[in-house]
């Protein structure tokens, strides 16, 4: 077995949650028993073995790992404790691994046993294993859910006479509290008086070190509880009081100085701003110079305002006051001057404007260690604590509204300036581990850090690229994570289209790298194109395993509404300016180019977007346009679901006056009303009949691997595509029950004659949810009579049995639906005809559409009439996994089928022999579906009719086999009575 690189931590190649269980309980005998000379090489062995386990960096094998390490809690603190100090260094290490991975998913006993054994350390003799004790201990307090009694515990520490113990609680508590402190139950007042108690025991230590540490927790305590923190200042003697002010103060200047270095400085040619040498009395955390840290008040309002980009004053307050004019936390009467300014000046002058007076001591300080707190955690080395700031930062900025033209954040949020250098160094170190990428990339993340506290165009290109870098599990972290961070711009973002174009146009002309240069463009193309599919029609909709884990209805209602991105489009002069920078480009690119294939997509879908403006600048680059005539190219499913553009689909008058085309479309769809035509009606027949010879040549619907055809808005492609747009668009159903049925018979035509288009076929499933069969299949008031259900059906088998190209996923969704919403008609189908249905959609179980076509056979099997239906398939049938499926569905069929019916296909019509044929298949799938299909049986008929039938034909194996399964399904279902 291999080590990691300079490391003693195996490497482990485990694929399955089988074979991780077998490792753990082969780990835990190592355990067992007491340590002795003999074994303890041993288990220090399989302490490395589980750190290994630990840092696979599997998600899936996270809890099982937590509910291993709950039973090896004995094991690991005896280990902490061993004399032997390798042993006890391993396993401290061991812990930190835990708390890193594996933290949020331990439970209380687990938390808090491991916790004492390492508390129980800070008071060792040996110095190697007290500073070990006291960094994993700080770990694991930072990465581990905060609980009550951790406070109890410190308390209990801050109390013992050993300053060595009361040094390393208060180490503890200040992690704790910059860990937890904006934790739900952290703030509970329980919590809070306890933290009193040892705010208080440790300001009056008797070592300086654990004073010192307890004036730094105290500055934090009061960032996030003010007047707690007034009331108990109030009860201390004034030499400690003293000495809070000058710590917070320190604290707060030193995180200002930090913040403001890293802005640009003041253009030499700026003016200075004048101030009276009249001193200023006043108990501010903060002098009045840094006006940026003021902003939390009324009078530092107009002067922050007044800082184009934040920039500081590069000149300070002279002051002249005593020590006495220090801050203190007891409130007291004060005399001040206010401080004169005699240049003062606007926002635009670029000067700086300060403050009026100083402002209250309390909310400055609270803002300035808000802020210190968060950089502290985000510029920490520990990734579980870089963890712990993206959150809280995540948690803060989600109380604030988000207006993404609003560059404006709270007091008490870092400044951009701040953010971005540290979010960017998270995007592009790839020494970073797995967590670190999976909290960057989360909804919380995404939804307020990004979005809310970054600028786009910091953010933007660094995330396309991290798709494209480190390894494979990292890449597809990022991936997921740029479709998040998509959904939530596109419905929060208007000006992202244009944020899109701008940063596209600047990596084009700025990017001298080849490759990334590629892979940039080629995002930011694809990234557009989405939001003008999105607005001619064509989007998709959002990933449902991408939203599984949105967790929350804050960010649910953030991404279920429309595209307000993509009506950047609808503005021509928006159009115009995209495709005046997209032309050239195209005109001048290479065929060979990686970015050709998007450029062409995007260019095309433009025309459906604008088609005028399209037009008037196609001509000025006649190489742009011949390339769109002649290129082949590959359209997705839905853009090729256009199909033949059939002459009675687009509405009278299109072709004569432009200014009336939506207007007509409109009154077309309602089925009601006039043409809306201002010309003669034969004039406009006549110029339908010029067009025929265009329209009348079908446009085969494209598959995607097989076909190819001319981008949409190719020169040769039909002007039909404007209005197949503008229909799907603006289409509505029909109210009435006979526009509802000529609808369906229009459809119907369309398949028979081999012209239907996928937009007939959504409208035609949206017909169907909406016009559900009553419970009675044959009431005469149901749109669906038995005529048009029968026609229905021989339809959708002609269509999914077709050999040309047909909108695929369109027509196996409508079967899906026809099955849901007017399943109970299904009776009065011959068997024939649902077999037949049955064999199509079986026909079509491919890769792109396995999933869509099993929940389709799979609502046919459980509402079909035979159960021949679904078993007459497995008689011809060669494909295994096809195979494997069908058994399945003849398992859950039998549950449903009425016990004669059931008995007469295994009796009479070879359902036994079919069933016998899938327990003998070469194939595990096969045998493992058809095994539980006899269970079904076995379930249904009872024990009688398997001996009598079934078993006679079965090995001693097989039979051994049959009634392990038998036993496990009698155990999952133990109240079961219904057989």
């Amino acid at each position: 077995m291999g080590t990691k690189d300079g490391n003693r931590i195996p490497i482990v190649k485990i694929t399955t949650i089988k074979e991780l269980e077998r490792e753990l309980a082969s780990l835990a005998k190592a355990f067992a028993g007491k340590e002795t000379e003999a074994n303890w090489e041993a288990r220090e062995k399989a302490i490395l073995q589980l750190r290994a386990l630990i840092q696979a960096k599997s998600d899936e094998w996270r809890i099982t790992l937590a509910k291993a390490i709950h039973d090896l809690t004995d094991a690991i603190t005896k280990a902490i404790q061993s004399l032997r100090t390798t042993l006890a260094l391993e396993a401290l290490k061991l812990t930190s691994d835990i708390a890193q991975y594996l933290g949020r998913h331990l439970d209380a006993y687990t938390t808090d046993q491991l916790l004492m054994c390492l508390i129980r350390l800070a008071g060792s003799a040996k110095k190697i294993m007290a500073s070990s004790s006291l960094a994993t201990t700080t770990t694991f307090l930072s990465s581990t859910p905060y609980r009550q009694k951790v406070m109890q515990h410190l308390h209990a520490m801050l109390n013992e006479k050993n300053s060595q113990v009361r040094h390393a609680g208060a180490n503890y508590l200040k992690t704790v509290v910059e860990s937890h402190s904006t934790s739900p139950s952290m703030g509970r007042p329980a919590n809070l008086d306890l933290l009193d108690k040892c705010l208080k025991k440790g300001l009056q230590d008797a070592t300086p070190m654990v004073k010192d540490l307890m004036r730094q927790i105290f500055a934090i305590y009061e960032t996030h509880w003010p007047d707690r923190a007034t009331n108990l200042a109030k009860t201390l003697d004034n030499v400690t009081q003293r000495q809070l002010s000058q710590v917070t103060t320190a604290m707060a200047t030193s995180s200002a100085a930090a913040s403001i270095s890293n802005l640009p400085r003041r253009p030499a040619s700026a003016p200075r701003t004048k101030i009276s040498k009249t001193p200023t009395v006043s108990y501010s955390s903060t002098s009045p110079s840094l006006s940026r840290l003021s902003s939390g008040t009324s009078s530092s309002r107009d002067s922050t305002s007044s800082i184009p980009g934040r920039t500081p004053s590069t000149t300070s307050t002279t002051s002249t006051a005593s020590s006495d004019s220090k801050p203190s936390l007891i409130p007291r009467r004060t005399t001040s001057s206010s401080v004169k300014n005699s240049a003062p000046s606007s926002s635009r002058s670029g000067q700086s404007t300060l403050p009026q007076a100083a402002p209250p001591r309390d909310r400055t300080s609270s803002f300035n260690m808000g802020v210190a707190s968060s950089l502290h955690m985000l510029r920490s080395n520990d990734n579980a604590m870089k963890c712990r700031g993206i959150r809280n930062l995540s948690e803060k900025l989600r109380q604030y509204p988000h207006d993404p033209r609003d560059d404006s954040l709270p007091s008490s949020i870092p400044s951009k300036a701040d953010l971005a250098p540290i979010i960017l160094g998270y995007l592009t170190d790839q020494e970073n581990d797995r967590l670190l990428h999976e909290t960057l990339m989360s909804w919380d993340s995404l939804a307020g850090l990004f979005l809310r506290a970054l600028r786009f165009e910091h953010y933007a290109a660094p995330l396309l690229w991290r798709c494209h870098s480190g390894d494979a599990e990292e890449q597809a972290i990022y991936q997921r994570g740029i479709q998040k961070l998509k959904l939530l711009l596109a419905r929060s973002d208007p000006d992202l289209a244009e944020r899109l174009l701008e940063r596209l146009v600047k990596v084009n002309h700025e990017q001298h790298d080849p490759q990334k240069k590629d892979i940039l463009c080629v995002g930011f193309l694809e990234w557009m194109d989405e939001l003008v599919c999105d607005f001619v029609g064509l989007g998709s909709e959002p990933d449902p395993e991408l939203l599984a884990d949105i967790g929350g209805a804050h960010w649910s209602a953030m991404v279920s509404g429309e595209s307000v991105a993509a009506l950047w489009f609808d503005d021509k002069n928006n159009a115009q300016r995209c495709l005046s920078e997209l032309f050239p480009w195209l005109d001048r690119i290479d065929d060979t180019s990686p970015m050709y294939a998007a450029l062409m997509t995007l260019v095309g879908r433009l025309r459906l977007a604008n088609e005028r403006v399209f037009e008037s600048l196609s001509p000025s680059y006649p190489r742009a346009m011949a390339k769109l005539s002649r290129r082949p190219f590959e359209l997705d499913d839905l853009d090729s679901s256009l199909g033949t553009i059939r002459l009675e689909d687009l509405p009278s008058g299109t072709f004569e006056g432009a200014e009336e085309e939506d207007s007509m479309m409109m009154m077309m769809m309602e089925e009601e009303g006039t043409t809306g035509a201002t010309q003669d009606m034969a004039n406009i027949q006549l110029a339908q009949q010029d067009m025929i010879t265009d329209l009348s040549v079908d446009c085969p619907i494209n598959d995607k691997k097989k076909s190819a055809r001319s981008p949409p808005g190719s020169p040769d492609d039909t002007k039909g595509l404007g209005q197949i747009k503008r229909r799907r668009r603006g289409a509505s159903l029909p109210q009435h029950p006979e526009g509802q049925v000529q609808l369906i018979r229009d459809t119907l035509e369309a398949i028979k004659d081999r012209s239907v288009d996928a937009l007939m076929l959504v409208q035609l499933g949206r017909l169907s949810a909406a016009t559900k069969t009553p419970e009675s299949p044959h009431n005469p008031h149901t749109l669906w009579t038995p005529d048009i259900y029968l026609d229905m059906v021989e339809c959708l088998i002609q269509l999914l049995s077709s050999t040309v190209e047909f909108p695929r996923n369109e027509a196996i969704s409508l079967t899906q639906a026809i099955l849901t919403n007017q399943g109970d008609l299904l009776a009065i189908c011959p068997p024939t005809s649902q077999t037949r249905l049955s064999q199509a959609l079986l026909d079509l179980m491919e890769n792109e559409t396995t999933i869509e076509v099993q929940e389709t056979l799979t609502l046919l099997s459980m509402q079909a009439t035979d159960p021949q239906v679904i078993w007459g398939l497995l008689r011809g049938e060669k494909d295994s996994k096809k195979q494997a499926f069908l058994y399945s569905l003849v398992g859950k069929q039998t549950a449903s089928l009425p016990k004669s019916v059931l008995r007469d296909s295994l009796n009479n019509r070879g359902g036994a022999r079919i069933l016998l044929q899938g327990f003998n298949h070469p194939d595990s799938a096969v045998r493992r579906s058809s095994v539980q299909a006899l269970v079904g049986v076995q379930q249904s008929l009872g024990d009688e009719y398997m001996k009598k039938y079934v078993t006679p034909w079965l090995r001693k194996d097989q039979m051994t086999l049959l009634q392990q399964y038998v036993g496990q399904y009698q155990a999952s279902r133990p109240n079961d009575t219904s057989r």
